[in-house]
């Protein structure tokens, strides 16, 4: 569905997303097919705030479990492929957040060099400032300095 833009699937995505009951692999296959369907500039006839509010929770609700960074790791590639900055905030606070492992922190610094902007380049600038992890340091300088070559969205 993602691969062919059904932006009619959208819907039925979303709810995908909100049943705690799915199996994680279709949960991570849902959040998966709303970034390609909604990737920058997003179809019109999708409800983007519906697709934004499914995949935040995502990453805000994640039970403990030992597979929940696989769905939360898709929920935040799909935010960085739609690049609206609502996402900004919510992206950034999976960054050296420790109950999530090191390559959550590193796809999160990935959606945010996606997303770009201000607000990203902010966002990051200030959680490099405060991240004692050097490796993480060291990938948020490196988004940064790709940033400094795309132009924004």
């Amino acid at each position: 569905l993602g691969l062919r833009k059904v932006t009619d699937s959208a819907f039925m995505l979303c709810a995908i997303m909100e049943d705690e009951r799915a199996a994680r692999e279709d949960r991570s296959s849902a959040a998966n097919a709303l970034g390609r369907i909604c990737e920058h500039p997003c179809p019109a006839n999708v409800d983007i705030n519906r697709v934004l509010t499914v995949l935040i929770a995502a990453l805000q609700n994640a039970k403990s479990g030992p597979y929940r960074d696989v769905v939360v790791c898709q929920a935040v590639w799909a935010l960085g492929q739609i690049g609206d900055v609502r996402a900004v905030q919510p992206v950034q606070d999976l960054i050296c957040n420790t109950l999530h492992p090191q390559y959550v922190w590193e796809a999160a610094i990935r959606a945010l060099g996606t997303i770009g902007g201000a607000e990203a380049r902010g966002a990051l600038e200030l959680t490099r400032d405060t991240c004692k992890h050097e490796q993480t340091r060291a990938v948020i300088d490196d988004t940064l300095e790709k940033m400094k070559k795309t132009p924004s969205l």
